[in-house]
């Protein structure tokens, strides 16, 4: 009996410390901390602002400067795009391409780990541009976000018009050729320009540096394989339903995903598993103190028709044009099967860059792309991260990506500005 009674009086006495924790956590204003358990207890918790901040306050919050740029594409989309100007009147300007489903907050998100600010202190001219239809390049001359038209468009047009007219500007400002670094989407779009308009891109691009390049997209190890066959239905729906808008940022499914992604580590770990499950499982570089900012700011707009493109170029392996069918592929490109891009005819250098635990860029597919560049598109070659489960978002959110790729890159172009 007096067992029983102890062992009563511990649980409840648990069960109080546990609600007493768990309410602490719910009501406390700190919204990180520097390890998993400390989200249970409140113990080495902080609040950080950057989960909420927009690109002007995040750069002004790490006390650099910044100028905003608003450009029109030659198919009237209004594109916004942020740049930190370097001290050196000298600095080179780089490019900051970003990937699928994010803006250009995703290079300013870890704090001063963020690439932006990386190369910001190297005293780099730093660009960061923002593909139609996200937070901040959301706008057309003539039609509303609400309008279908308004999303037809995929990675074809990212790379034809929104890269080439943020190079144009960064061309017309500077009187530079800039820097290109590319991730995933950003890369894809980064080889449409540059295989479009071969020419104008080797004047205008100094060299193209593709982290994680998803040009050639390889699914085979990825969850997302299974999805392929369906992304046309998804697309009919989408456009149906949602005027072709897979994610509205801040509409009710982010906010329904964001209620179930926090604030516990269960809750945060669960959600990063589905996208680990698609580009890549690397436990090693999960960053506690990082995790709740870039899951917070991941889940930007995207049009069906640039989900749909990529999963046509994993089913056939073929860098192509976006395939609408034997019949509209006749009236639109007087071809039944849509044309290849020539990534042969690209003149800029690329340098490319893998992680060896990539579901979806991986070695395969990025020795697929360098081997279909030109002698002068491959001049830098290909490079493995060193890590040997480094994934596809590792590039991003990973808790060492400072130190395995960002400090690999300065001194990349370290070499590259000295030699």
């Amino acid at each position: 009996m007096i067992k029983r009674k102890k062992l009563a009086s511990f649980l409840i006495g648990f069960a109080i410390f546990s609600l007493t924790n768990v309410t602490a956590a719910l009501i406390s204003p700190k919204n990180v901390c520097k390890t998993f358990e400390g989200y249970y207890t409140n113990r080495d918790c902080y609040y950080n602002p950057d989960q909420v901040l927009e690109v002007p306050d995040l750069v002004r919050r790490y006390n650099y400067s910044l100028e905003e740029y608003e450009i029109t594409t030659p198919d009237d989309y209004f594109l916004k795009i942020f740049r930190i100007p370097s001290k050196d009147p000298n600095g080179e300007p780089v490019l900051l391409q970003h990937g699928v489903l994010a803006s250009s907050e995703n290079f300013l998100i870890i704090g001063n780990s963020s690439l932006g600010f990386v190369l910001a202190n190297e005293g780099y001219d730093v660009w960061l541009g923002n593909f139609r239809g996200t937070r901040y390049s959301n706008k057309h001359r003539y039609l509303r976000k609400s309008d279908r038209e308004y999303w037809n468009f995929s990675f074809d047009e990212l790379g034809s018009f929104d890269v080439q007219s943020t190079i144009d500007l960064i061309h017309r400002t500077t009187k530079q050729p800039a820097i290109y670094i590319g991730y995933s989407l950003g890369a894809i779009a980064g080889h449409v320009y540059s295989s479009a308009y071969p020419d104008e891109a080797e004047n205008k691009v100094k060299v193209m540096i593709s982290m994680a390049p998803a040009t050639l997209i390889e699914t085979s190890k990825s969850i997302l394989r299974f999805f392929r066959p369906y992304w046309n239905l998804l697309q009919r729906l989408v456009n149906v339903h949602n005027h072709g808008e897979l994610f509205t940022r801040d509409g009710p499914l982010i906010k329904y995903i964001r209620s179930v992604c926090f604030p516990y580590p269960h809750q945060l770990k669960m959600c990063l598993g589905f996208i680990q499950l698609a580009f890549g499982i690397n436990e090693d570089q999960i960053n506690p103190e990082t995790l709740p900012i870039t899951l917070y700011h991941d889940g930007d707009s995207i049009s069906i028709k640039t989900v749909v493109h990529l999963s046509q170029v994993a089913m056939s392996r073929k860098f192509h044009k976006f395939d609408y069918g034997m019949d509209v592929n006749l009236r639109v490109y007087n071809s039944s099967t849509p044309p290849l891009y020539n990534l042969n005819s690209i003149k800029v250098p690329n340098y490319l860059m893998y992680g060896r635990g990539d579901f979806v860029a991986g070695k395969k597919a990025v020795f697929d792309l360098y081997k279909q560049l030109s002698k002068r598109g491959r001049k830098y070659g290909v490079y493995a991260i060193k890590h040997p489960s480094f994934a596809h978002t590792d590039f991003m959110i990973g808790k060492d990506v400072k130190e395995l790729v960002y400090d690999h890159i300065v001194e990349f172009l370290r070499k590259l500005k000295n030699h």
